[in-house]
């Protein structure tokens, strides 16, 4: 293999040197590295052991070290106990270290581009693999190779408090939002708008209006500030989607945009404004592929973002249709992972992202069918991983005498929130165009 590919094994040894003997300074470290970075067998094996212990919480030193590889015969293929020894010698500085991370991680990507050009290669050989079939899975490697780890240097408390001082500041007598306006303005209240960098769920029971509350706070968003805005819709076609939008936007009934002979001239005028005037400008991007890959989302939006420069919110309907792309019998980790890696591309991508969510049939059991935290499909990590959770909940749709055309008062449930306070925000619900609009008292309780 070229030498391009991989640092000498003493340089790979010393970030190893250094992580074993600063106890202080592996956290800072350790999560941001994988065995595959490191070339050298020895290497690889002394991070196994290192990061198992780290997952597990324990001790890292020379004497866990031995323990380890002991306990699970790997001592002999490490070279023995006084090989762990050479690893507490000639440990560089912080700021060497982190050079040679970086050089490491950045060797450890080149080797993974290499395997995957290659496989990619050998698949074009395959007369049962399309053109599309090849790219995408190139694709999907890449992006679990890009990894956004080392770039971010640490802050210091007198830079941050700066930054917090020039926020406050700028925010001083103009409007209190320090994120991105919902549109709904007792939502925006309780949140301060949505945030960069969090995650936040939107869940309810089937016909509760998920989708039409999310559709509708898109385009309070794009209609602002020139805002970009990625929604994934991964079981309504986008034709739908914009149809909906086009139907709270235009207040034509939604029945009637299905059978256009219902129209009339004044409806075909309002359409036609509303498309070219308003709609035809949001900078608007809408991916409705079925069985779309969680690696496949995570490229499309980070190509998109190259060339826009910018994404300001992204839209997940729903999170529990993701596809992983293996073949996982344990679907609880799969949704685990889908959201931890919802959580890390707001945070990397620097925006709101917005996942919908599926609640448990459990609730259609209970008398009270106000709907739970616990009642999440799969809730564990979503929780975990949420910054915000909310509900929608509507007490008419159990009551039959109650028409489903009928203008209806529907709860947000603001059950979870990281940085801020919980509640009930009321809103009313159009179903015949799809609208969810606040009244101008007692909206929040």
């Amino acid at each position: 293999m070229s030498r391009n590919l991989f640092l000498e094994q003493e340089i790979e040894k010393s970030v190893l040197s250094y992580i074993l003997t600063i106890e202080e300074d592996q956290d800072k470290m350790i999560p941001f590295l994988e065995k595959g970075d490191f070339y050298h067998k020895q290497n690889q094996i002394l991070f196994e052991v290192i990061n198992n212990l780290f997952e597990n919480s324990k001790k890292i030193n020379p004497v866990s070290i031995l323990k380890e590889l002991s306990d699970n015969d790997m001592l002999e293929e490490f070279g023995g106990p006084e090989a762990i020894y050479s690893f507490t010698l000639n440990v560089p500085a912080y700021s060497t270290v982190r050079e040679i991370m970086e050089d490491l991680i950045s060797k450890s990507n080149l080797r993974k581009a290499s395997f995957a050009l290659k496989h990619s290669f050998e698949q074009l050989q395959n007369i049962n693999k399309t053109a599309d079939d090849v790219l995408n899975e190139f694709e999907a490697k890449l992006v679990e190779i890009s990894r956004n780890t080392v770039n971010n240097s640490f802050k210091e408390i007198r830079e941050l408090s700066q930054e917090i001082l020039r926020d406050l500041l700028s925010r001083k007598g103009s409007s209190n939002l320090k994120g991105i306006s919902t549109g709904f303005k007792n939502l925006d209240s309780i949140t301060s708008g949505l945030q960069k960098g969090e995650l936040m769920i939107l869940a309810a029971r089937p016909a509760m209006g998920k989708t039409a509350f999310a559709l509708n706070l898109t385009k309070n968003v794009v209609e602002k500030d020139n805002n970009v805005v990625v929604f994934f819709s991964l079981e309504m076609p986008s034709s739908q989607l914009v149809t909906r939008i086009l139907a709270a936007e235009s207040g034509i009934h939604g029945e009637y945009l299905k059978n256009p002979n219902l129209l009339v001239d004044r409806d075909w005028v309002k359409i036609s404004t509303v498309l070219n005037e308003k709609i035809s400008n949001y900078n608007l991007f809408i991916d409705d592929s079925a069985g779309l890959k969680l690696s496949e989302m995570i490229w499309k939006t980070k190509k998109l973002l190259s060339k826009m420069k910018r994404i300001d919110l992204i839209v997940v309907d729903y999170l529990q249709l993701i596809d992983l792309g293996g073949h996982g019998n344990n679907r609880q980790n799969e949704v685990a992972k889908i959201s931890r890696t919802l959580k890390q591309l707001a945070r990397e991508i620097n925006c709101p992202v917005i996942a919908l969510s599926q609640l448990s049939r459990e609730v259609e059991k209970r008398e009270d069918k106000r709907p739970m935290i616990s009642d999440l499909r799969e809730s564990g990590a979503i929780e975990q991983d949420a910054d915000i959770i909310t509900f929608l909940y509507r007490p008419n749709y159990y009551n039959k005498e109650v028409s489903p055309q009928e203008i209806q008062e529907t709860q947000l449930i603001i059950a979870k929130h990281r940085n801020g306070s919980l509640g009930t925000l009321k809103l009313q619900f159009n179903p015949k165009i799809g609208l969810f609009f606040e009244e101008e008292k007692g909206d929040y309780y």
